[in-house]
């Protein structure tokens, strides 16, 4: 497992805008490494309620965005 986390989880949450536009917000729930066999271990903090849509995404170099 590698010491920086590979992805990251994500709770979405939909909203409107004041102009009546569908949007969503994520909001970063957990980290997560991806192991050796390339399954996902997402790490959530203690007394943390999560719940509704999550999406996993990979963790993107900030160098190179």
């Amino acid at each position: 497992m590698a010491n920086k986390p590979t992805h990251t989880l994500s709770m979405v949450t939909k909203y409107k805008t004041s102009t009546g536009e569908e949007k969503n917000r994520f909001t970063q729930v957990a980290s997560g490494w991806e192991n050796d066999n390339g399954s996902l271990f997402f790490e959530i903090p203690r007394g943390m309620l999560v719940s509704g849509t999550l999406c996993s995404s990979p963790v993107r170099d900030r160098e190179g965005t």
